[in-house]
């Protein structure tokens, strides 16, 4: 990922914590257009024998579509900061980052949803490891409704511990302070 600058929408003491970019991909599924095309072939070729040879041209572009290698293309559109001021969700469009949602950690309360673990096990002689992958997501609530919701993040938990200990050192340094 190359470099995004977010100076136009960070606050002058503001500090990004944590980010995570949304990806996109653009995906037609290979068997299904590749099948179109040979069962459209199939069908020129038995109904108008004079159109065979576009019949057999379409089999092979469909036969081709499905036995190629996939390229996935990826487009980053999108990425949730968090910062030791604010919860963002950002738009990226032609590398400009625009905020679509964001809060203030200081007015909002952060909630894990939707929580799953997965794990996987490896076997090597005569030993095996298992590791573990966390995914949720985490809701930033004001009042009860939902200001920021980053969706589908790994390892939720680790972020909301940030947020908590931020909080935290926060309230510590005003009570020193006073």
């Amino acid at each position: 990922m190359s470099a995004i600058s977010y100076s136009n929408i960070l606050l002058g003491d503001e500090e990004i914590l944590s980010e995570i970019y949304l990806v996109a991909t653009k995906r037609i599924g290979r068997l299904v257009v590749g099948s179109i095309l040979i069962v459209i072939g199939i069908l020129i070729s038995v109904f108008d024998i004079s159109l065979g040879v576009l019949g057999i041209i379409l089999i092979l572009v469909g036969l081709y579509y499905i036995l190629r290698k996939k390229k996935v293309k990826e487009a980053y559109v999108g990425a949730y900061l968090l910062t030791n001021k604010r919860a963002i969700e950002i738009e990226l469009k032609g590398g400009m980052p625009r905020i679509i949602r964001s809060c203030s950690l200081y007015e909002t309360t952060p909630v894990l949803r939707h929580v799953r673990q997965q794990s996987e096990t490896t076997w090597k002689k005569g030993s095996s490891s298992t590791y573990q992958e966390e995914s949720g997501d985490i809701l930033f609530l004001k009042d009860g409704r939902i200001q920021v919701e980053f969706d589908d993040i790994s390892s939720p938990s680790d972020m909301l511990k940030t947020v908590e200990v931020l909080l935290k050192s926060s309230n510590v340094e005003e009570e020193g302070g006073s």
